[in-house]
């Protein structure tokens, strides 16, 4: 598959998942955002605003900086897009980061694996897909904001890795 087509699974995967689904230009380029909010009291009686932002990187470009530049405008992005109330007041802002592309490397592979992305009532969940090779790389923990582990994890799991899947 090429990247498009595993972000356009992403879409139809997030759409049906009950996600408000858009295209949208973050960091000057084209990305697929589905978002959606939830209330749980176990997030300590939080309601949560959910944004998966799903991108392209042509083989080769998907290099730590450049996806850390990525991550850094989507949590942007999610910040200035939720609505609401301001973050903090039982309110917060998850930005699940995809970056799809050919081929990955180790050090794209190790990015996504690494927890990291936080400010103040925003959290990034950074996960990278190899079209190539349906591969999904997502942090196994999270070192701030651990009481959303289980339920990003599920994101990626229920919604992302089945779309990366040949």
């Amino acid at each position: 598959m090429t990247p498009h087509q595993v972000i356009d699974r992403i879409g139809q995967a997030t759409a049906g998942a009950g996600y408000a689904v858009s295209q949208e230009v973050v960091a000057g380029a084209p990305v697929l955002v589905a978002r959606t909010a939830q209330f749980r009291w176990a997030w300590m009686a939080t309601k949560l605003h959910t944004f998966v932002v799903a991108g392209a990187f042509p083989p080769g470009t998907a290099t730590p900086d450049r996806l850390d530049a990525f991550m850094q405008e989507a949590m942007r992005f999610a910040k200035a897009n939720k609505g609401g109330l301001p973050v903090g007041f039982q309110t917060g802002v998850a930005a699940v980061t995809v970056a799809v592309t050919e081929q990955a490397d180790a050090a794209a592979h190790g990015w996504a694996a690494s927890p990291h992305g936080r400010k103040f009532g925003v959290m990034s969940f950074p996960c990278l897909v190899d079209a190539t090779s349906g591969q999904v790389t997502r942090p196994d923990r999270m070192v701030i904001g651990g009481v959303y582990s289980k339920y990003l994890k599920s994101v990626v799991d229920d919604l992302v890795t089945p779309a990366a899947r040949p």
